[in-house]
């Protein structure tokens, strides 16, 4: 069974050009790319001519045009929402995992491809939400520079995780809780979070992880099996890639200033995205 069509269209601040799209999108020209070997995914293309930003502001000095005042867009038409779709075949946990959900699966009739979401990938320049300095005993964490994007006094950052996964997969982590964001003081300074002891890491690190993110997407209003999804899809390189890295969740008003989206019917959208930064060490 099919349910109406409708269009999606996804736009993101500083995207320069989008350089995979999937499903096959109107305008696009098949590149053939895989993620690896036998892993082929479907008609997966490149925008051609490239989605580009709508209008380029350039900064004579450093040539820069990408900042948070121009957006680029993709627009997929058509798109129905199947109780049953054939998905290509793929052997990557990468697409594997989003699949992994109770829910419909969206077809655009144009390509002929059916799949349980909607991927794009681009070239782009965003700040991350949070600033972040390290020291050797602790890790200090600061507001964003600008607030350009935020309306409102205050805003909540609803979680913030530090982790670091040695090569052993032995893994320690902190979760912070909560953190306020306040209008009026970029780059105040919002918590330190000490550094990580030889005690702190432990076998089942990454499993006590894993459900503490898990109850925090799920408190933000996904289901769980979304957020079971979520985490399979980024399990390598949240779980598994040695590294130290903060986790936060991003505030809903953040993303929908900065990957702002439309559908062409009412539908009531629930957005929750993990933000992530790696710490090189010196």
């Amino acid at each position: 069974m099919a349910l109406l069509a409708t269009t999606v269209e996804i736009g993101m601040r500083g995207l320069l050009s989008a350089t995979i799209v999937y499903p096959l999108i109107a305008g696009c020209t098949p590149t053939g790319i895989a993620p690896g070997p036998g892993n082929e995914l479907g008609t997966m293309c490149r925008p051609n001519p490239p989605a580009r930003l709508d209008f380029v502001i350039v900064d004579k000095t450093t040539g820069e045009v990408l900042n948070n005042f121009v957006v680029g867009k993709l627009k997929w038409e058509g798109v129905r929402i199947h109780d049953t779709v054939v998905a290509p075949l793929t052997s990557s946990p990468i697409w594997l995992a989003p699949r992994e959900v109770q829910a419909g699966s969206v077809f655009i009739p144009s390509a002929g491809e059916g799949e349980r979401f909607l991927f794009y990938r681009g070239v782009a320049h965003l700040d991350a939400l949070l600033q972040t300095k390290l020291s050797h005993g602790q890790l200090s964490l600061r507001a964003p520079a600008q607030f350009a994007w935020l309306d409102a006094l205050s805003i909540e950052i609803p979680g913030v995780w530090l982790a670091d996964v040695r090569a052993d997969g032995n893994l320690a982590f902190r979760e912070h809780g909560a953190l306020s964001l306040l209008r009026d003081k970029p780059g105040a300074e919002l918590a330190k979070i000490k550094r990580f002891g030889s005690g702190d890491y432990k076998a089942d690190g990454a499993k006590l992880l894993r459900a503490s993110l898990k109850r925090v997407l799920i408190n933000q209003g996904l289901y769980a099996d979304e957020a079971e999804a979520m985490l399979n899809t980024w399990k390598a390189s949240y779980f598994e890639k040695p590294g130290l890295r903060v986790f936060y969740i991003v505030p809903r008003q953040w993303t929908d200033y900065f990957l702002p989206l439309e559908l062409s019917v009412p539908a009531r959208v629930n957005r929750v995205i993990v933000g992530r930064i790696d710490l090189p060490e010196r």
